[in-house]
Parts: structure tokens; sequence; C-alpha cells
């Protein structure tokens, strides 16, 4: 057996169909008058996604790379979001069995936003992002992640910029 890794190496590739679900309530003003689409909690419409992702296996060491696409129906207030490719690659390396660390790259490839049949010219364009995120598994099956996401190349389009973001999750695998 390899020495530096002595676990057997392992891979696995999986695919993923989805939807995102119009669950957001409709924000209304004081008066009771819808707020504008870019003040809603989301879009109204139905969302269907795929994916395909590779994940492998060599203790210490895992890597994960994936690519999604969405492509949204049209919503509330005749409002279309942007077609989304979503890209991640991530190398990750795991100290002790209850701590990980991760480090890796985000993409966001956008199409163009539509709103009333036009296109929105504050929409589309690239995002990429620096990845970091510590792992602790206090117990078998749990997970608690930090993360933190710094954007590095931003080619948007229109008047917007991502900022960083910080994020905190609990997995649990039934």
């Amino acid at each position: 057996g390899n020495p530096l890794f002595p676990d057997e190496q392992k891979r696995l590739i999986a695919g993923t169909v989805g939807v995102k679900l119009p669950v957001a309530p409709r924000r209304r003003d004081a008066s009771g008058t819808p707020l504008p689409v870019e003040a809603q909690a989301g879009t109204g419409s139905l969302d269907p996604l795929l994916g395909l992702s590779y994940a492998f296996f060599a203790r210490p060491w895992s890597l994960y790379v994936s690519l999604q696409g969405t492509m949204p129906a049209i919503g509330r207030s005749d409002y279309r979001a942007s077609p989304s490719l979503r890209t991640t690659t991530a190398l990750q390396y795991q100290f002790v069995p209850a701590f990980a660390l991760r480090g890796g790259i985000d993409g966001r490839f956008d199409g163009k936003a539509r709103e009333a049949g036009a296109p929105d010219r504050d929409s589309g364009g690239a995002v990429g992002y620096g990845t970091l995120e510590v792992l602790v598994t206090p117990a078998t099956d749990l997970v608690f992640i930090a993360s933190a996401r710094v954007p590095a190349l931003q080619a948007l389009q229109g008047f917007h910029r991502e900022g960083p973001m910080l994020g905190l999750a609990v997995a649990y695998d039934f």
C-alpha cells in the first residue's frame, strides 16, 4: 500500500436533479402594495436545476468538484431571474476525525435576468470566490461548518458587486 495514503482511495460521481420552490411570501409595504422584485425574498418562480459532481477520497485528503445549472421560470411581476451556472472546486485536509479544513474556489456565471420581457441591464456576468471552511464533527454524522467566501474576480455587468460572505451550517446524515 501507499504509506502516504494508507486507507483505500475512493471515488464518487453523483448527479443532482432538483427544483427551487417559490415558498417565500410576497412582501408588502405598510399600505399593502407589493415591494419591488429586488426587495422580495424570492422571485416566486419554480426553478429547475441540474448538477454533476465528482469526489475523490484518499485519507487524509479529499477533492470535490461540482457543476450546477439553474434555469429560472417566470415569477412574480413578470420577472425571470438569471439563468446560472455554478462551479465548486474544493480540497480538504482531515487533521483528525473531528476536525478538517477545506479551501477552494467557487464560480458563478449568470445570464441576463428579464423584467417585463426586457433584459435587466444590472444583471449577468461572472464572479469567482476564494473559499475557506472549518469543519467540526463532534459526533458521527453531525458536522458544523463555518465558512468565508471572498470575491477574487468580478466581471459583473451593470451596477452590482458581490461582497465577502460568512456562513454557518449544520449537517446531519440520517
